[in-house]
């Protein structure tokens, strides 16, 4: 799962260290599946193993029912066992139990994202309200479920430039090279006339409507996260995406320099990512750490201050 780093002007616990958050993540996550397989085993009295899946098998819990069940399936076994938890232990074997490794993954990778979502919007003594859009927003869970965890996301940034504070789309920072990338909604059945025009034309049930060229946003998305980071001299490359996985496009403009990730191509270019073997490299946080030294952030005081290696 790819880490979220920022989202919107929403504080981040990766602002603090972007050095320690990604790894620490990494670790919490994978001890946390661990910790909800032999539960799930044990609440199924069923020794799993499954072929080629089992504890690697994830992109990968917040105080929903996954983090619950791992919290409990500790207190059960500490050394002072108080009746009521033990029959909340029980509660939560019942909900375990009859449940696919399927099920039990699908609803893992679920609370992850919250997680994620979690860990954009607050720090340890600082915290922002969250749009419950995000809850329910398709790209977003489709990049954080889909990218391995060498890649960090900046999720509708506001940056900060000398001129003014720009809203952008989204940034993947990957090992080698950082995605532009602006996306395109519309219905399955759309299909879309890219040109180098103002305007794109859209044509979906007999008819056509205008929409505005995603070319303006990108170009601004690019434009700034570039000029950032220029001075600093990182070996990372810059690509451009307009990204519309339910629509086809179709492409006449000419030296436009930009890939059009639509249904027809959209499975292969996020398999090509995926085989991005490379771990996170030191010119990639540096790259996050400046873009979040000028990302915008608005939040408030928490009222207590949580664990820090809570998920």
């Amino acid at each position: 799962m790819a880490h979220l780093i920022k989202l919107q002007d929403y504080v981040s616990r990766y602002e603090i260290d972007m050095k320690r958050y990604p790894s620490q993540f990494t670790r919490l996550k994978k001890e946390r599946w661990r910790q909800l397989e032999r539960a799930w085993r044990q609440a199924n009295s069923y020794s799993y193993q499954h072929e080629g899946e089992s504890n690697e098998w994830f992109e990968e819990a917040e105080q929903g029912f996954i983090y619950q069940t791992i919290d409990r399936i500790k207190q059960f076994y500490g050394k002072r066992r108080q009746t009521v938890e033990l029959q909340e232990e029980e509660d939560i074997y019942e909900r375990l139990a009859g449940m696919s490794f399927d099920e039990v993954k699908a609803r893992f990778k679920k609370e992850l994202v919250r997680s994620q979502i979690k860990w954009a919007s607050s720090s340890l003594s600082e915290e922002s309200k969250v749009h419950p859009a995000y809850y329910y927003d398709n790209h977003l869970f489709y990049f954080l479920n889909q990218l391995p965890d060498n890649y960090m996301i900046m999720y509708n940034p506001s940056l900060e430039t000398r001129r003014a504070t720009v809203d952008l789309d989204i940034l993947l920072i990957g090992p080698n090279e950082i995605l532009c990338i602006v996306p395109v909604d519309g219905q399955e059945t759309s299909v879309i006339e890219a040109s180098s025009d103002r305007f794109w034309k859209e044509y979906v049930s007999g008819g056509q409507k205008k929409i505005l060229s995603p070319l303006l946003a990108l170009n601004r998305l690019e434009t700034v996260t570039h000029d950032l980071l220029t001075p600093y001299q990182l070996d990372l490359s810059f690509e451009r995406i307009v990204f519309a996985p339910d629509v086809l496009i179709d492409n006449r403009g000419r030296g436009m320099n930009v890939k059009m990730v639509d249904k027809r191509n959209c499975e292969a270019w996020m398999d090509k990512l995926k085989r991005q073997p490379s771990p996170l490299k030191t010119g990639q946080l540096k790259a996050a750490q400046v873009l979040l030294d000028h990302a915008v952030t608005t939040s408030f005081l928490r009222d207590t201050v949580e664990r820090d290696a809570e998920l």
